[in-house]
């Protein structure tokens, strides 16, 4: 839950900053088919560059997430 730092090293176009608020986990095994996900929510700060321009980001809600699945 704490801030994670996103960047994109190679052309400098994210720098971003995302301060989760909510923590979902679930898993769910049914022998055949198995899921595991782990979501969290928050907002990001900082800014994108694209097309020449900046682009600021300040407190938009959004998510991150790992999620395994076996079908």
């Amino acid at each position: 839950m704490r801030p994670w730092r996103m960047t994109s090293e190679s052309s400098g176009a994210v720098h971003l900053e995302f301060k989760p608020f909510y923590e979902r986990a679930g898993d769910t095994n049914l022998l055949v088919i198995r899921s595991t996900v782990h979501q969290v929510f928050g907002r990001y700060y900082g800014t994108l560059h694209a097309d020449g321009r900046t682009i600021p980001v300040d407190g938009v809600v959004g998510w991150a997430e790992e999620h395994r699945a076996r079908w």
